[in-house]
């Protein structure tokens, strides 16, 4: 078995002179190294390298070698987006009788925590990275002041990213507060088995998703409150199937909408959330979380990848990746069905998330 080793270098700096690292988690050696790169600028996964059914080892996530390239047009690639990932209405936070106003960076709502958010920020490495015969291991932290974006209370925030032998991508979110706010941390890693050397489209990856249900948007993609079966409609992944063979049918010309793993009673362990697979290459992930849902996006044209030019000068096409961002629901605070985004006080927010590579020969 291979030994797990961990590295760190400079990956660049920022305009007010901030250093950027970037903490490699590896396992293997030479032309079969796997593992995964990660950026100290929103904590965020650049590179994840694993083989495919013949052993060839290539860079399967979005993203770009430099750190200027992250600086400009960056549709969040691999980050870590927060204090409260995904959307909220108009920018309205209720809590507690009070109604904290957000800074709104998405038409008229609040997306990914708002302008600036922890995506965007250096985050410092608080341990590690460390080694054991099981893998690599680092921690990132970053402390958001009382009010940023709107949000209520002095959070700390930490991310734990592990690469193990097994060829799973761990990752592990934590938060404290000093005032009663709301947490919702996520990875925003778009996925290509195919790799990433060329330009491809992810419409051939075969989806697989645990979830009966999905979070109903109106037209400004906000949630209605209501759970949709995805029974008959072209939601549903129940059963494996091609990303494109019905994408065309869902609203905002492809996906990029929140499904319900669980509504109730937190599992005490992650739970399977999603399978992916791509035909030709073998690849396969297999997601795990304990989050109660999972945002499945497919880099739609009105949004993201089209047109950016990432990793080795390639171009990306728009359906350039997928994102499986395990998370809680979009705009829990206006929704008091959905599980709670509250942290207050003395209060330890905990989750988790697995990546789980494998190849089907």
């Amino acid at each position: 078995m291979a030994t797990p080793s961990a590295k760190v270098d400079i990956f660049g700096a920022m305009p007010d002179g901030t250093l950027v690292r970037r903490i490699e988690l590896l396992c293997g050696t030479g032309d079969k190294e796997q593992g995964t790169s990660i950026i100290t600028y929103g904590a965020s996964i650049q590179q994840v390298r694993v083989p495919d059914k013949s052993g060839n080892i290539a860079d399967v996530t979005l993203g770009f070698d430099n750190l200027e390239g992250y600086l400009g047009r960056n549709p969040c690639f691999g980050a870590t987006p927060g204090r409260y990932a995904n959307r909220i209405s108009k920018g309205n936070l209720p809590l507690d009788g009070s109604t904290h106003t957000l800074n709104v960076n998405w038409r008229t709502h609040t997306l990914h925590g708002g302008t600036g958010n922890f995506s965007t920020k250096v985050w410092a490495i608080s341990k590690g990275p460390w080694v054991d015969a099981d893998g690599a291991y680092v921690t990132l932290t970053y402390a958001s002041a009382d009010g940023e974006n709107g949000f209520p209370g002095a959070l700390t925030a930490n991310v734990t990213y592990s690469w193990l032998v097994s060829g799973a991508l761990e990752i592990e979110w934590a938060a404290t507060t000093d005032k009663k706010t709301v947490v919702n941390l996520t990875n925003h890693s778009y996925f290509n088995l195919a790799g990433v050397k060329e330009a491809s489209q992810v419409l051939d990856h075969v989806v697989q998703l645990n979830a009966h249900s999905w979070t109903e948007v109106d037209d400004d993609a906000i949630p209605t409150g209501q759970l949709s079966p995805v029974q008959d409609t072209a939601m549903d992944f129940r059963e494996p199937r091609r990303i494109g063979e019905r994408i065309e049918q869902v609203q905002g010309g492809g996906y990029d909408h929140n499904y319900a793993v669980w509504t109730e009673n937190k599992p005490t362990e992650k739970c399977f959330v999603a399978r992916v697979s791509e035909p030709i290459s073998g690849r396969c992930i297999e997601v795990w979380s304990t989050q109660p849902g999972v945002q499945l996006f497919t880099s739609n044209p009105a949004e993201v990848t089209e047109g950016i030019k990432g990793k080795n000068d390639v171009v990306y096409p728009v359906h350039a990746g997928i994102c499986f961002e395990t998370q809680h629901f979009p705009d829990s605070p206006n929704n008091p069905t959905f599980p709670s985004t509250v942290l207050a006080p003395g209060e330890a927010y905990q989750e988790s998330c697995s990546y789980r590579f494998s190849v089907q020969k």
